[in-house]
């Protein structure tokens, strides 16, 4: 919490993008806070630069504008919480020998994420002398960058690209990542143009420093340490490879005819969210002749709502599949809006349900029967596919463009081909049928003939 409202605390500094005015407790005359704005105070946004930037606009205020050395940043945690409600992080500076000890305090008042040391660096004086910027030892040669006006802040973010894209260079030009930066040297505002070089330490760090081009220093980053990303990037090639083996969902039409319903059937929603669309499928399969129970039936349908509680869902598909194995019944389960068939993005709680059916279906192998997903006032498009003769197909759902089946198609070269006693699916995909008859047990105790067969 800041000090503003305490009777001891006197007003000082003055203005910066990234800071409120700084309070002095009367009776801590070498204690300064500043309150915390800019990227700070925006939680998940800040880098390694904003808080380097911060701190530094801090300790020029609180040292009379010398030129300052700021390290600590290594150590620097940005990636918790920083702010609290309405409440941003704030700054504590103590006068520590010559310099000054910068802690970044969140506003929660949970410990400091950064511990800094700022003090006075040496002037930045004309490199060699000569007027112009001389190469230190081992740095790549000198590029010259436009520095575009930076709004009051001391390390202007054109500058800062260019010094860690001179240390990329340096280091071979090799794709990397910023991993961490010990230190920060700043002399002078940057000039409209400035020449950035960089040199490769023997332990692999980086410096990388700008100077105007009259040779003075403007500012310096210490200690850059990367990381390769070539190794974790996938070239096209590798990313045409993993292609050529994939697959995905495509929908295909299919007719779904007309039957007769037989034995008895108990509708039953999964939670009261589905209790109208249950009750609607229910009187849509009386329709047609089925013979409705609340009792122990020979058909088992599970019907699911929108946006109900995931767990109540789960739980429904369980107990409805260990009823229908123990009781010889098969289950099958109505969804809506589960699908993308008509080419909408799934509703959450639909697409979650159908994922837990189709696991329970596995499960429980011949004793599964159905997932039809409808719309909304689709009761009695679910009553047909539900009472059509037996399908070749475990999934359907139907839009305005009518019946449709998943199936899965491969993505590359490679084309995967389904047998299926009885049918000769196009090439280059797979029914999930095949699949589901080939390994989910069969009544005997084993997997079906049916086999899906891939070409070598």
């Amino acid at each position: 919490m800041l000090l503003a409202d305490d009777p001891k605390v006197a007003g000082h500094g003055g203005p910066h993008p990234h800071l409120a005015p700084a309070f002095v407790p009367a009776d801590q005359p070498d204690v300064r806070y500043h309150g915390v704005r800019g990227p700070l105070a925006a939680d998940g946004t800040a880098t390694v630069f904003d808080l380097a930037e911060t701190a530094l606009a801090a300790a020029r205020d609180a040292l009379g504008g010398v030129p300052l050395t700021l390290t600590g940043l290594a150590a620097a945690d940005l990636s918790g919480r920083l702010c609290s409600g309405d409440r941003g992080p704030q700054l504590r500076l103590a006068a520590d020998g010559a310099g000054l000890a910068v802690t970044l305090h969140p506003a929660d008042g949970s410990p400091p994420t950064a511990r800094l040391h700022a003090g006075p660096s040496a002037s930045g004086a004309h490199a060699a002398g000569t007027g112009a910027a001389a190469e230190p030892d081992g740095a790549a040669a000198g590029t010259v960058v436009e520095v575009k006006p930076a709004g009051g802040l001391l390390l202007a973010p054109d500058t800062i690209a260019a010094l860690l894209a001179a240390a990329a260079e340096a280091l071979g030009g090799h794709p990397v990542e910023l991993s961490t930066l010990d230190g920060v040297d700043w002399w002078a505002a940057a000039p409209d143009r400035v020449t950035v070089l960089a040199a490769v330490a023997p332990d692999g760090t980086v410096d990388a420093t700008a100077y105007a081009l009259d040779g003075t220093q403007v500012c310096a980053l210490r200690g850059l340490r990367f990381v390769r990303t070539a190794q974790t990037l996938v070239s096209p090639e590798e990313a045409a490879r993993w292609t050529a083996s994939g697959y995905r969902t495509r929908w295909e039409r299919v007719d779904v005819p007309a039957g007769t319903p037989t034995g008895t059937w108990a509708v039953r929603p999964a939670s009261p969210i589905a209790e109208d669309l249950a009750v609607a499928v229910a009187a849509a399969l009386a329709t047609r002749g089925a013979e409705i129970t609340e009792g122990r039936a020979d058909r088992i349908v599970l019907v699911t709502g929108g946006e109900e509680p995931e767990a109540d869902v789960t739980a429904a598909l369980v107990a409805a599949g260990r009823e229908a194995v123990a009781t010889g019944a098969r289950l099958s389960v109505v969804t809506s809006g589960a699908s993308d068939a008509a080419g909408a993005v799934p509703r959450p709680g639909p697409a979650a349900a159908a994922a837990t059916a189709r696991v329970v279906a596995t499960e429980i192998g011949t004793a599964w029967g159905l997932l039809v997903d409808v719309p909304a006032t689709g009761a009695a498009d679910a009553a047909l596919a539900l009472t059509a003769p037996e399908l070749p197909e475990d999934e359907l759902a139907h839009t305005a463009g009518g019946w449709h089946a998943p199936r899965l198609e491969h993505l590359g070269a490679l084309r995967g081909r389904c047998r299926r006693p009885g049918s000769t699916p196009n090439a280059g995909t797979w029914s999930p049928t095949a699949w589901t008859r080939a390994t989910r047990p069969s009544s005997a105790g084993c997997a079906s003939t049916a086999c899906a067969a891939w070409p070598r």
